[in-house]
C-alpha cells in the first residue's frame, strides 16, 4: 500500500499542494504537521514516495506515516483510511501486494 499510492495524490486529498513548490521530482513547503510556516522545512521524494520535516517536528516517512500523523492514528489505520478515501480496487491491492513481496 505504501507504494501504491502516491504521496502527492494524498496532499492534494489534504488540500495542501498548493502550498508546496515543485522542484524535479520533489516538492517543498511548510509542514502540515506541525503547521509551520517556513516554505523550505518540508520535503517530499514524489520518487521516493517519502516527507521529511526539517522544522519542529523532524519527522519523516512513508505515506502511511504521513496519513497516521495527520490523522493521530496507527499505521494500519492509516492504510484502511487510504484504501476508503482512494479506492480498494483489485488492481491497487494487487500492485500492492507485488510490491510487498518484492520488498
Amino acid at each position: 500500500m505504501k507504494k501504491a499510492v502516491p504521496i502527492e495524490k494524498v496532499l492534494d486529498r489534504y488540500g495542501l499542494l498548493p502550498s508546496f513548490t515543485r522542484r524535479g521530482q520533489n516538492l517543498q513547503g511548510p509542514c502540515p504537521l506541525h503547521r509551520g510556516y517556513d516554505p523550505k522545512q518540508f520535503k517530499v521524494s514524489l520518487e521516493k514516495n517519502v516527507f521529511n520535516c526539517f522544522g519542529r517536528c523532524r519527522g519523516g516517512g512513508n505515506v502511511l506515516d504521513f496519513v497516521a500523523k495527520m490523522e493521530g492514528v496507527n499505521v494500519r489505520e492509516a492504510a484502511l483510511l487510504l484504501m476508503k478515501w482512494l479506492g480498494s480496487t483489485r488492481a491497487t491491492r494487487r500492485r500492492a501486494a507485488g510490491r510487498n513481496r518484492s520488498e
